[in-house]
């Protein structure tokens, strides 16, 4: 009866509590490349255009702009209020996630191996999954992802992932169930649940990069929560296989955009912005960027434990060698909690340990979706907090669970009840975090407090100054524009946006003749926007 009761009240509470400490970016402008991907994005503003080809790069995102500017034009609330709805529906997802997770027999009682779990008169599944859930829903390093519309990419993309996942898992649960009470395993690729899911990871892939790991990670929960069940390897592989041909619809539409890249003109801005990206990644050696992410994954793990000084735009110094001191020490610590999570993980499979195989399965969620932006694909950006929020399931999932495990041990050391500190904890936890989330939205609300911010935290780094200016620009202070611009120029004399941004400056203050020059220089610089405005000033010149 609790269980039901938990079930059905947890969507109605993550309702309410994301709106709510959500609620004051529902009205935000739009920030940042808001304006390349939505605002100055005339695909959007016909669905036609996206119904009739489905090959563009990240297609479901931009869709699901093309419906908000359909029913609301550019009124930011309605992009918000997605979002928002998103978030929350992530949530849930994670919710159910952690609760169909110990249906698969990992059983009640294991957690410990031969030792009873932790006392509750809360159900174990429940209060675990609840947990995990509502720190995800609450915690402030997923304001990047929800805050900020374009980053619905990864939001959207995580949604389809943690979808295809469950309905997976549900799937798979229902076959075996037919294999208890018929005496045969259920066909279950032939199940309406099985090809949902299926539909799902081919979304996920067509929204964000990011789904590249989702068959590998269905392929982890096969064996590691199915693995008891009696199948051979064979029939299990069988049922992965169509997963794992989805894995081909990222790279083609990569190589699709590489070959736009070099022959034509991009005809979309999910083209351009590839385009751009690639041009991007040349400025960075693969050897740089992959010494840098281990210490920004060493940052992951802190922002996630101790989400305080957050920054948009990360002033990250790069590693030039594996052996400077702190990329050295990172690189230590990091192959040391995977060592730890390796043996962790199979000693689970030994014992058919239930927590320990979900805090171990937590931690290599974590680095392995992380591993597609956090590697050797560089990115010029070697940072940014968005790309925490699918891997923060894994991260949270096996934090919190951990935190249950420590408390089994404790009581069962001090032999009296303790579900009652581990409630506490997570409640002081959940509304630290939310009124942390609510804070932090303060300043996604108003751009030019955002920008400001970021300027005062990381004055060294040239976009954050690009991002002022751009704030001044829509102020009309084209001076204080251009006067950051030039900063951003001298910081980065390759940025791009900069020159074309210092150019718009230029031409609403009059001064088309500098306008003119900028224009030229971003569009020598391979920026097709830039082409686009020195035409149009050279025609009103």
């Amino acid at each position: 009866m609790q269980s039901k009761l938990i079930k059905y009240t947890t969507p109605v509470i993550f309702s309410l509590l994301g709106i709510l400490i959500y609620s004051n970016v529902l009205n935000s402008p739009f920030i940042f490349d808001d304006e390349m991907y939505i605002t100055d994005n005339y695909q959007i503003r016909d669905i036609s255009n996206l119904l009739n080809d489905f090959s563009g790069t990240r297609y479901i995102g931009f869709l699901s702009f093309a419906v908000n500017y359909y029913f609301g034009g550019l009124n930011t609330f309605g992009y918000h209020l997605v979002n928002v709805i998103i978030h929350i529906l992530n949530a849930i997802l994670v919710y159910f996630l952690v609760s169909l997770t110990f249906k698969t027999g990992i059983g009640i009682g294991k957690g410990m191996g031969k030792d009873k779990d932790i006392s509750s008169p809360i159900p174990l599944p429940d209060f675990i999954a609840f947990s995990v859930s509502l720190i995800f829903l609450v915690h402030p390093i997923q304001t990047q992802a929800v805050s900020y519309i374009t980053q619905r990419f990864t939001s959207l993309a995580t949604f389809f992932y943690l979808l295809a996942l469950v309905l997976y898992i549900k799937a798979r649960l229902k076959g075996t169930e037919a294999k208890r009470l018929k005496g045969r395993f259920n066909l279950f690729p032939f199940s309406p649940l099985y090809l949902l899911s299926l539909f799902s990871a081919v979304l996920a892939m067509k929204t964000k990069e990011i789904s590249f790991t989702l068959p590998f990670v269905i392929f982890l929960y096969e064996f590691t929560f199915f693995s008891n069940q009696g199948l051979r390897i064979k029939s299990r592989l069988l049922y992965l296989l169509p997963f794992l041909l989805t894995l081909l619809i990222i790279p083609l539409t990569f190589l699709w955009a590489q070959n736009i890249g070099g022959v034509a003109p991009a005809h979309d801005v999910g083209e351009m912005i590839m385009k751009l990206q690639l041009l991007e990644m040349k400025d960075l050696s693969r050897y740089t960027y992959l010494m840098t992410q281990f210490r920004v994954i060493i940052t992951y793990m802190r922002l996630l434990i101790l989400p305080v000084n957050q920054i948009f735009e990360y002033d990250f110094p790069l590693s030039k060698s594996l052996f400077e001191p702190s990329t050295f020490i990172s690189v230590l610590f990091i192959l040391s909690t995977l060592v730890f999570t390796i043996h962790l993980y199979v000693q689970s499979l030994k014992k058919d340990n239930g927590l320990r195989k979900i805090i171990s399965f937590g931690i290599l969620w974590f680095f392995i979706t992380l591993s597609i932006e956090s590697s050797i694909i560089s990115i010029k950006d070697v940072i940014f907090e968005h790309r925490l929020y699918l891997p923060s399931v894994g991260f949270i999932l096996s934090a919190t669970t951990s935190l249950f495990y420590g408390f089994g041990y404790l009581e069962k050391r001090l032999n009296r009840p303790l579900w009652n500190h581990v409630l506490a904890t997570v409640i002081i936890a959940a509304f630290v975090l939310s009124f942390a989330t609510y804070k932090r939205n303060i300043l996604w609300s108003d751009s030019y407090l955002m920008h400001l911010d970021n300027v005062n935290k990381a004055p060294n780094r040239a976009v954050p100054h690009n991002n002022l200016g751009n704030a001044y620009n829509s102020k009309g202070q084209y001076d204080r524009a251009i006067e950051d611009f030039k900063k951003a120029i001298a910081l980065d004399p390759n940025l791009v946006l900069a020159y074309n941004n210092r150019g718009i400056a230029y031409a609403l203050s009059g001064n088309m003749g500098r306008a003119i020059s900028d224009f030229q220089k971003a569009c020598d610089l391979g920026f097709e926007m830039g082409c686009k405005n020195l035409q149009k000033a050279l025609k009103e010149r």
